[in-house]
């Protein structure tokens, strides 16, 4: 058993610690998010594009429109999305409609 002392300076230590970990953990959300972000201008921009090429399957065929489409709905639908988050999933899922 320590001191006092040594409690206090331990738990100060474990409570720093957690802080970091904490900030850490947030920084690693806001770049997951920003990748999200990306991902899905990438997908409502070039997905129709590239179906309009030919490069991929069209809409009719199950394209990759269709399934992005879905995709943004299921996310869109998700309860545990934030109310923003399920906000730009259904601006993005409005884009690609009018992109396609």
């Amino acid at each position: 058993m320590g001191t006092d002392a040594d409690r206090i300076a331990s738990l100060e230590k474990l409570v720093i610690q957690l802080g970091e970990a904490v900030v850490q953990l947030q920084k690693d959300a806001a770049f997951a998010h920003a990748i999200a972000g990306q991902a899905m201008f990438t997908l409502a921009r070039l997905a129709p594009r590239l179906e309009k090429t030919g490069i991929v399957a069209s809409a009719e065929q199950g394209g990759i429109t269709a399934v992005t489409h879905a995709l943004f709905l299921k996310h869109e639908q998700n309860p545990l999305f934030s109310e923003e988050d399920r906000e730009s999933v259904r601006q993005w899922r409005e884009q690609l409609g009018r992109e396609a």
